[in-house]
């Protein structure tokens, strides 16, 4: 298989992985940065600002921001003053959004896990630092041709 054949076979493997995320983020009424950003919280309750959820999601403030109001509206999170920094606020689930990521959140992490569980111990170890080493080498090779950070 040559260098191009084998690219386009790696998009098309993460392509699908990111339409099956796509497709459980529709299923339960949400986007899929909604879903993402729900996920966030979930996992951080009670240690989450935006800032946070912009960093570990990849989206941008703007986007993430649009999504609390959301969940916020929805009576799914409340914002909180952090005592030390008062520019950002701490989000929680409420009683309601708790039981609402509940139900998609650990059904999202048990499908990774299981599907981890079927790759051996090697498998994953190279999946990982391959996909690694790829992503550095993709953001060097990008940063030649258009300026990013």
């Amino acid at each position: 298989m040559s260098i191009k054949q084998q690219s386009e076979e790696l998009d098309r493997v993460w392509r699908t992985t990111a339409v099956v995320y796509e497709e459980c983020a529709k299923s339960v009424g949400l986007s899929l940065s909604g879903l993402l950003v729900l996920t966030a919280i979930a996992d951080n309750d009670g240690a989450c600002t935006q800032k946070s959820v912009c960093t570990q999601t990849f989206l941008p403030k703007q986007s993430v921001n649009s999504i609390v109001a959301g969940l916020m509206r929805d009576g799914h999170i409340t914002l909180a003053e952090i005592d030390t920094d008062r520019r950002n606020k701490c989000i929680r689930l409420t009683q309601k959004g708790r039981e609402y990521a509940d139900k998609i959140v650990p059904k999202i992490h048990q499908a990774e896990h299981r599907a981890m569980e079927r790759l051996t111990e090697k498998q994953r170890t190279g999946l990982i630092e391959s996909s690694r080493q790829y992503g550095t080498y993709f953001q060097e090779c990008m940063r030649e041709f258009f300026e990013i950070a």
